[in-house]
């Protein structure tokens, strides 16, 4: 993000009609195949079970974006077909209504015959995930546990970022940056900290210990978008002023770490869930669909095993369901999804309201991300 003045726009009637006809057949259509390769069938071009439900106008244009096949043909209506098909509608149906389901409702058992056909990662599998991820910075750890007490001084931070070489040069380095535009560069620590202020140098030093998670290429996308994240989070918290803007900066770097969990789970998952976001289907549902966890349930099972707040524990669990919560942190995180990366998930009128009521907000609220969100830009991968 550059350092001038952004304008973000978050109006519900828009987000009732983003999610297409268009997207909803395409994400039936996904499921459709995905369902069919989960029991074994080849899909050939008279046998794909699209074509016993589309009209004809529309067969061949919806199978063509598919990349199904490149000319309709008559339709099959095999038993084998529907029951695909149907499937994959009371899939569609599950997650669509979702927000409005109550804990106590029960599922339709089309769509839990559905998930337990895709489903192809195991508990022990995610556990085994969850185990697998690196320790977090003792460093980091230390200025964490610093910035939620009470009693602290600037001298304690500078000890624990002296006490680790690469995280005291991050440090130096998003002071020296463009940012600040300094006559003299920064070369101490106690400077550094001095010239950032003792909770935007915590929030760094944690930043820079969270960013060695994320070195490898597919995973340094997630981060960068994790920075861009938690700079609007934190002006969106700010703004609303019923979170924690620095909570809400730290809930934003956070927020993704359960993908540094699925990025660990086995090749049939990687496989399954690339072909699925090809065909049209949003990530949050795919991780559900295949591994019945989201992202954001396995970062905050991260986040506990790191001993990081309750509250930012829960508001990370929850960031694409802010409804089942009360948690504005929360709240503050999901419209920060939609405004950062809102094709991780369907697009919801109803969750976005919930959220913008949580936090004050009007219906249509327009914000304005502020210069100094750029303070991580120099951290980037």
């Amino acid at each position: 993000m550059d350092n001038a003045r952004k304008g973000v726009e978050l109006d519900l009637g828009a987000e009732a009609s983003t999610d297409t006809w268009d997207a909803h057949w395409r994400r039936i259509g996904a499921w459709s195949i995905g369902l069919a390769a989960a029991r074994g069938l080849t899909l050939q071009m008279a046998d794909d079970p699209l074509l016993a439900v589309l009209d004809a106008p529309k067969c061949g244009e919806f199978l063509q974006d598919l990349g199904v096949l490149s000319i309709p043909v008559e339709p099959a209506n095999s038993n084998r077909e529907r029951e695909i098909f149907e499937l994959a509608r009371a899939l569609e149906h599950h997650f669509a209504f979702e927000p409005f389901r109550n804990s106590g409702d029960e599922s339709d058992p089309f769509a839990q015959a559905a998930l337990q056909s895709l489903q192809c990662a195991t508990r022990a599998e995610l556990d085994r995930a969850i185990a697998s991820l690196p320790v977090f910075p003792a460093a980091g750890q230390r200025a964490l546990q610093l910035l939620i007490s009470e009693n602290w001084s600037i001298p304690d931070l500078e000890f624990i970022a002296a006490s680790d070489p690469v995280l005291a040069s991050d440090l130096i380095r998003v002071c020296n940056s463009c940012l600040f535009c300094r006559r003299e560069p920064v070369t101490t620590l106690g400077h550094a900290i001095a010239y950032l202020g003792s909770e935007r140098a915590s929030a760094v030093l944690i930043a820079a210990s969270v960013k060695r998670l994320f070195t490898t290429p597919q995973l340094r996308e997630i981060w960068n978008h994790s920075i861009e994240a938690s700079e609007i989070a934190r002006n969106l918290a700010a703004i609303s002023g019923r979170a924690n803007a620095e909570e809400a900066f730290l809930g934003g770097l956070v927020h993704d770490i359960g993908r540094l969990a699925t990025a660990l789970l086995p090749a049939k998952y990687q496989s399954t869930s690339a072909r699925l976001l090809r065909e049209g289907c949003e990530l949050s549902l795919v991780e559900r669909a295949l591994c019945g966890s989201t992202h954001a349930e396995l970062g905050a099972t991260a986040l506990q095993r790191w001993n990081f707040p309750r509250n930012l524990i829960e508001a990370v669990r929850f960031h694409h369901r802010p409804e089942a919560c009360e948690s504005s942190l929360a709240a503050v995180l999901y419209l920060t999804e939609r405004c950062t990366n809102p094709a991780e998930d369907i697009p919801s009128a109803a969750r976005s309201k919930a959220a913008i009521e949580r936090l004050g907000f009007d219906r249509t609220i327009t914000l304005e991300i502020k210069s100094e969100a750029g303070i991580l830009d120099s951290l980037r991968l």
